[in-house]
């Protein structure tokens, strides 16, 4: 793992109890960014209990990602119908990051920008899987490990994030 110094299960642990004290009150969008929410846990549990505690291979931890609600909340928001800092405002906070690497990237985003990279992360987490990973390999162009420990990291960035009272 490249976290160094940070409990990855226990951050994704604090993320799913932010999420689920997250109440959006009487906001148009509500119902949509209620199910981005679900997913979220879905996609959380998956990392912190199968993938992390119980070691399940990348190569099926893919396959139970989930994206669909980020992908219809993410077309709601280009109409300008849904905005994902309804979930919590503001910029990410320095001490949520987990690297310096990270932080360097990602300084300037705020929740919108952290979902939807998740989004794109993992959407292409499972391309790379239909595309190079034949036989049970994976191609030597693919490093699947580097990838999901990127998610993994945004995930606890978003867990950091949100777990920020």
């Amino acid at each position: 793992m490249s976290i160094i110094g940070i409990d990855p299960i226990s951050a994704l642990v604090s993320g799913l109890n932010a999420l689920n004290n997250i109440r959006l009150g009487h906001i148009e969008e509500k119902a949509l960014l209620e199910e981005v929410l679900e997913e979220l846990k879905t996609n959380l549990k998956t990392i912190s209990e199968d993938y992390l505690k119980n070691n399940v291979p990348i190569e099926k931890i893919i396959t139970v990602f989930k994206i669909n609600k980020l992908e219809s909340a993410e077309k709601a928001r280009k109409r300008k119908k849904l905005d994902f800092n309804n979930i919590k405002t503001g910029k990410i906070d320095k001490t949520c990051f987990v690297s310096e690497y990270q932080y360097n990237k990602y300084a300037d985003f705020d929740t919108e920008k952290v979902l939807l990279k998740i989004r794109d992360k993992i959407s292409d987490l499972k391309k790379a899987k239909q595309l190079y990973y034949t036989r049970n390999k994976w191609s030597n162009k693919i490093n699947p490990l580097s990838r999901m420990n990127t998610i993994v990291n945004l995930f606890v960035l978003l867990s950091n994030h949100l777990s920020i009272k």
